[in-house]
């Protein structure tokens, strides 16, 4: 009998779960990344930190499904970074 009344909250409460769940579903926000997600290589371009930089860009590229630009060091960083352009997300050092 206790094993049966434990089998019926269980089933309960994965029912309220997966209700609880399909409720908010319908304010779901935006796919992730929606804006280009920029990354800064703290190197100068051309080196093997720039060569990985743009290899490992294109995978994550290809995975999001979101432009990767990336920026090496000799573009000067702090410029681009407090520049007032919309940048995206960013990823550096």
């Amino acid at each position: 009998m206790f094993r049966q009344v434990v089998r019926h909250v269980r089933n309960f409460a994965l029912f309220a779960l997966a209700a609880a769940s399909l409720l908010g579903a319908g304010t779901a926000q935006a796919a992730f990344p929606e804006r280009p997600i920029t990354l800064i290589v703290p190197f100068n371009a051309g080196g093997p930190s720039d060569a990985v930089a743009r290899i490992v860009g294109e995978h994550m590229s290809r995975a999001l499904g979101q432009q990767i630009v990336i920026y090496p060091e000799s573009l000067r960083i702090r410029k681009i970074a407090c520049s007032a352009e919309d940048l995206g997300f960013v990823l550096g050092a």
